[in-house]
């Protein structure tokens, strides 16, 4: 191949056989595809097509068979060639180029890496027998990133980043994006208001253990004055973010009754609709599905409803309350929905990479054995993780935000943060909190222009 030679239209070409062109294999190839940064995939089954495209373009073996001059040859995995979840072993986990990898396989990367990335943004160990969490989730301490230790990594940009580097050497053109290290943040406003506008009963319990407090003339205050309620952290929020070059997108939970987890302001509180309406005026406002409407989709369709009336648009991207969600029962739900867009793909209960990749990416529903439009947004970290589950210190925290901001530089990714507005606060026991993110969010500021 001639080092000169150039990609015309930048697509990805790909060989294999056409016992090996299932489902999960073509569809794994356009999410690689589209990582890398090409335009279009382009795949053979005719073995002499790729033959005689190796002269002018990258192309990748996906088979057991030698052709001659193929940028790769990544040698299959019987996983790829199963429909539902036939194939219930827990993979091991190896190395290659200093990364942890899974299915290894003969070839020239000594692993399907091709599987190896179905088997992460799948999620198809979730699909296996598993342990719940206190809250009936998918526990973390199920998954095998979290048993090799190596939850903090984006291991699918990882293996597929050193690929392209290796392609790089050879005298391929590959797709340059500009450097995509930036941070990205969103807020899960459970609670916006902790005085204003709640119901006439919730608002008459608040009322008598601030009395009890001798608080009683500061709650009334901040019902009169929401600007300063204890909870309304957004203009403190949003300057950071502004200082930092941030746009913060907010996720807003509706839910119609309150219950032990869903204690969001009343949907139908004027005061409270006109402080959403003029947050969407600014920022990217979208659903924080109930905690109840995991259990009765019917409520989601409600919820949704609500969402459309009060910010005149329909809810088409979600973040799920509590990250309560279930492959494959809550994304169908979406799809149903017309929702287009997940962002819940994280864990509640640790901080890390749940499906091992830092970008976003389209979901496969295993059982049905087919790619869907449902695009999903990874995230990394969340405050609540920090404080309540992990239960760092604020100087831990601080470190760790270092760590997976220097590691996201490296890379050249995104990091996606999850904060809650009521965690934010100048309380006690959240004023260290706030300080670690005003820290970080001026930290970053200094170093995005070196970074952007």
């Amino acid at each position: 191949m001639d080092g000169t030679t150039q990609n015309q239209g930048l697509n990805l070409y790909w060989y294999t056989p056409v016992h090996m062109a299932t489902n999960r294999v073509l569809y794994t190839m356009q999410q690689v595809t589209a990582l890398l940064g090409f335009n279009h995939c382009v795949c053979t089954q005719n073995i002499e097509e790729a033959a005689a495209w190796t002269s002018n373009y990258p192309v990748f073996n996906y088979s057991e068979e030698v052709v001659e001059n193929t940028a790769i040859h990544i040698w299959p995995h019987t996983i790829m060639l199963q429909k539902g979840i036939g194939w219930q072993q827990k993979p091991t986990v190896g190395s290659w180029n200093n990364l942890p990898i899974l299915f290894e396989t003969q070839g020239q990367l000594g692993f399907d890496v091709l599987a190896a990335t179905f088997y992460c943004i799948s999620r198809y160990e979730e699909y296996l027998p598993h342990t719940k969490d206190a809250y009936g989730r998918y526990a973390h301490t199920n998954s095998w990133a979290y048993q090799a230790q190596v939850l903090h990594l984006p291991l699918v940009n990882q293996w597929w980043q050193t690929i392209a580097t290796r392609l790089s050497e050879q005298g391929w053109i590959i797709p340059r994006k500009p450097s995509s290290c930036k941070v990205e943040l969103s807020v899960d406003v459970d609670i916006a208001f902790k005085a204003a506008y709640h119901s006439p009963v919730k608002t008459l319990g608040s009322a008598i253990k601030n009395a009890y407090k001798g608080q009683l003339k500061k709650f009334f205050q901040a019902i009169k004055q929401p600007a300063s309620d204890e909870f309304n952290t957004f203009s403190w929020l949003t300057q950071h973010c502004l200082q930092a070059g941030i746009s913060p997108v907010f996720f807003v939970l509706l839910a119609a009754e309150r219950s032990q987890y869903d204690k969001n302001n009343t949907p139908s509180s004027k005061g409270f609709q006109q402080f959403l309406q003029n947050l969407q005026q600014q920022y990217s406002v979208f659903l924080h599905p109930s905690y109840q409407s995991y259990f009765d989709p019917r409520l989601l369709q409600t919820e949704a409803k609500t969402f459309e009336i009060i910010l005149g648009k329909p809810a088409t991207q979600v973040r799920q309350h509590y990250i309560q969600f279930t492959l494959p029962h809550t994304y169908r739900n979406y799809l149903q929905q017309g929702i287009t867009a997940d962002y819940s793909m994280g864990y509640g209960s640790i901080n890390g990479y749940r499906a091992s990749i830092a970008t976003p990416f389209y979901w496969f529903d295993v059982l049905a054995n087919k790619a869907t439009n449902l695009l999903v947004h990874p995230f990394a970290l969340m405050d609540a993780n920090f404080i309540f589950e992990e239960q760092q210190t604020p100087q831990q925290a601080s470190e760790t935000l270092s760590n997976y901001l220097q590691q996201s530089h490296q890379w050249q990714l995104p990091l996606h943060i999850v904060l809650h507005n009521h965690f934010i606060t100048e309380t006690p026991d959240f004023a260290p909190w706030r300080q670690v993110w005003e820290q970080f969010l001026e930290n970053y500021s200094s170093i995005r222009p070196t970074i952007s």
